[in-house]
């Protein structure tokens, strides 16, 4: 099984960031279905439901408030290689 990708964590933390899927794809100047596609990717490949979407804005579950700080390292550490 292939692991996340860092495209796949720098869109599960827009998304954190921007509040929505919408607002993400703005930041990201891609199609929301783009980002829909690749939180899906991302939670299949995790097994884990990483945002309730029941409600009119995705919220994090306990889940994706976990990964959150894993996800920043892994940010900032390829961040850190680029510079």
């Amino acid at each position: 099984m292939i692991g996340p990708t860092t495209d796949q964590i720098a869109v599960f933390l827009a998304v954190v960031d921007q509040g929505s899927f919408i607002a993400a794809a703005r930041s990201l100047r891609r199609a929301q279905s783009a980002v829909t596609y690749a939180i899906k990717r991302l939670e299949e490949q995790l097994g884990l439901v990483l945002f309730d979407r029941t409600e009119y804005r995705a919220v994090l579950t306990d889940a994706g408030r976990a990964l959150v700080p894993s996800a920043r390292r892994i940010a900032d550490g390829i961040l850190a290689l680029r510079t």
